[in-house]
């Protein structure tokens, strides 16, 4: 799959699919990590597309300018100070590329989940609030609404997109305070549900405990 300049990898159902989900992952990872993940994104009973992109290589503050897949810089721990807008924004409009790609494969907007955890998560959100149409749902683990002043001021045209943000009480990279202050605020057109904190686990890494607490599925 190579599509918005990404590359990466598609899970195929048996059926034509009906619904296809974008998944992306975590800063300093890579799409392989959702690999093991699948059975716990997969709608009961309803053929699903999985489309698993790459985030591009780029040098990450934090790490001493390491070289890693991000979607974005981050500056500081403080994720609310000098936000990398240009990286962000790149990002998003990588994803709107994706997200048009499956409609003109024949599904609807409201057909097109969103997920991801921590920058993927964070990435997810921030498309679905620039993307001109209903979406069918957003997933984000141990995220957080980046850029938050610009996104409350974004069209409405999103109005209806379930949206599902959990984070693990043990989370030290994305503390409660940030994940609650930059949940999707004063945007009307997005339903949102409670900031729900998931007991226990890893810290801020994507684990099958976590993933089952938040969206159910099989226990393998």
């Amino acid at each position: 799959m190579r599509a918005g300049r990404l590359c990466g990898i598609e899970y195929e159902s048996a059926q034509p699919a009906a619904y296809s989900a974008i998944l992306l992952h975590r800063g300093g990872g890579c799409n392989e990590e959702f690999l093991p993940l699948l059975p716990y994104f997969t709608p009961r009973d309803l053929p699903t597309r999985f489309v698993l992109p790459n985030a591009r290589w780029r040098r990450v503050t934090p790490f001493g300018h390491t070289r890693m897949r991000a979607w974005y810089d981050v500056m500081h721990a403080d994720l609310k100070r000098d936000e990398d807008a240009a990286g962000i924004h790149a990002a998003c409009d990588q994803i709107l590329a994706l997200i048009a790609r499956e409609r003109s494969r024949g599904l609807p907007s409201e057909r097109i989940f969103l997920g991801g955890f921590s920058q993927g998560g964070a990435i997810s959100l921030s498309t679905a609030l620039h993307h001109p149409k209903r979406l069918a749902g957003v997933i984000a683990l141990s995220a957080y609404l980046p850029l938050t002043r610009l996104c409350a001021t974004k069209n409405v045209s999103c109005a209806g997109t379930p949206v599902y943000i959990g984070r693990g009480t043990n989370d030290d990279l994305v503390p409660v305070g940030t994940a609650r202050d930059r949940h999707l605020p004063a945007n009307p057109g997005v339903v949102s549900r409670p900031l729900r904190h998931l007991s226990g686990g890893t810290r801020h890494l994507p684990g099958r405990a976590r993933i089952r607490q938040s969206v159910g599925g099989p226990d393998v």
